[in-house]
């Protein structure tokens, strides 16, 4: 006890006694203080192991209804094998009588979490250093260092209650905002699709957007369509990071796609690489001009992971749309794909508030639709788990008649069905299909309920 309270020899390790002291001893003068602590530090915060020890034990006995005072906790403390010493009873009960007083205590709860947070940084540094000697790939060692000093911040970023009239207050001043705004702050993430953003509203911020189809249908056509009208919309200034996870297509499959829809060359044509002059003119134009700014940026490592996903993200500024293709090729080790599929479609939920950024999720539709006579795409076709549309915000589906029948009295269209909208309306939309340049288009401004 005494070797631990002198710090002979750490004198550089960023701590403060004095604020731990404090901390503990306005909790024994007022017990109810432990939750305001409680929001903020947890024991490993205290530098102290004796203060970690006491800190700990206070809490359990919070958490537990027990009356605190002084020398019942040294009862408790001492039933755990600690606190046997008498120059230890004297400490803890010097502790409380000396203690400043109790509205002080975010004042020193601030110290002791400032000094724990400078801690963690110093061994992060240190464990990342020896990572360095052990001949680890650069990428692994950049990925673990940038994940701990990631968790470290989000450890600081505590969520308290909130008061509903303080709720209604922020909201009030974020509509007021909101209304003025002219920098696309506020508003949601416009697709670039005119009818879904006019009856739509856009992809919400923070929101997870399940895209479903039956292959061949055209969904990682729409979902290029609607990253390329983020990444190069003229409504944001700078212009909005784009991130499009491809865990199916190559890059160099997706840019083709691009260009096709873009420039309006025949996709075959620029497969075969047989442009004819006046394309080139167009791909070198866009290319050299309606790119310049964009950032539009493509994994296409099919093994990547969401832990993955989230260290690259953190690394890009002014995120305004994440993209996955798809689903169902995302691993896990659950021991079943059921329970698979529900925590990684729980994991992407969380991302997206974590990031404040809608997600643009692909899926895969079970094969039972395609041994139903009725097409139309239900909530209950979205394969491998119920979880999916449980974590979703929002949930739609492509279906192109032609393309399942090629007698369809409706040629070169799509239905887009929104089954499922948390904020608001459902129903279908008619877009139209430009299979040569692999794009859709809005052609009807209003939805089928």
């Amino acid at each position: 006890m005494a070797d631990e309270l002198n710090f002979t020899g750490t004198e550089t390790v960023p701590y403060s006694i004095e604020a731990e002291q404090s901390v503990l001893g306005a909790i024994m003068i007022d017990p109810s203080l432990i939750g305001t602590a409680a929001a903020k530090l947890s024991p490993a915060s205290f530098y102290v192991e004796a203060h970690r020890d006491i800190f700990e034990t206070l809490m359990d006995m919070f958490n537990t209804s027990r009356p605190m005072e002084p020398l019942l906790i040294l009862d408790e403390l001492r039933s755990r094998g600690l606190f046997k010493e008498p120059d230890e009873k004297d400490y803890l009960l010097t502790m409380a009588q000396t203690a400043s007083t109790i509205t002080n205590i975010s004042y020193y709860i601030s110290i002791v979490e400032e000094k724990s947070c400078l801690r963690n940084i110093l061994k992060t540094c240190t464990d990342v250093s020896a990572l360095c000697y052990q001949n680890k790939p650069v990428s692994d060692v950049l990925d673990e260092a940038e994940r701990r000093i990631y968790n470290i911040t989000r450890g600081r970023q505590n969520v308290d209650l909130e008061n509903l009239r303080d709720v209604v207050e922020s909201e009030a001043d974020r509509i007021s905002e909101f209304v003025t705004d002219t920098t696309g702050k506020f508003e949601p993430v416009k697709t670039g699709i005119a009818s879904y953003d006019n009856i739509i509203g856009g992809m919400n911020k923070s929101d997870l957007i399940i895209l479903a189809a039956r292959p061949g249908m055209g969904k990682t056509a729409f979902a290029l369509n609607i990253a390329y009208n983020v990444a190069t919309s003229s409504r944001y200034n700078p212009k909005k990071s784009v991130v499009f996870f491809s865990l199916e297509m190559s890059s160099a499959q997706l840019a083709q796609r691009i260009i096709s829809s873009a420039c309006m060359i025949d996709h075959g044509v620029l497969q075969k690489g047989t442009l004819s002059e006046d394309e080139w003119r167009l791909l070198v134009e866009f290319q050299k001009e309606r790119l310049l700014g964009t950032r539009f940026l493509i994994s296409d490592n099919s093994l990547t992971t969401i832990t993955e996903m989230k260290a690259k993200i953190r690394r890009i500024d002014d995120v305004g749309l994440v993209v996955v293709d798809y689903l169902q090729l995302m691993g896990g080790n659950k021991p079943d794909r059921v329970q698979e599929i529900t925590e990684i479609t729980r994991s992407f939920k969380l991302m997206a508030k974590e990031f404040n950024v809608p997600i643009l999720l692909l899926s895969q539709l079970s094969r039972a639709i395609s041994k139903r006579e009725d097409k139309t795409p239900q909530l209950s076709d979205l394969r491998d788990s119920g979880s999916i549309e449980q974590d979703a915000d929002l949930v739609m589906f492509i279906d192109r008649p032609d393309a399942s029948n090629p007698d369809a009295k409706r040629k070169n269209e799509a239905d887009l069905y929104i089954q499922k909208n948390r904020h608001g309306q459902t129903g279908r939309l008619t877009l139209a299909w430009d299979g040569k340049h692999t794009t859709f288009r809005a052609i009807d401004t209003t939805i089928d309920e």
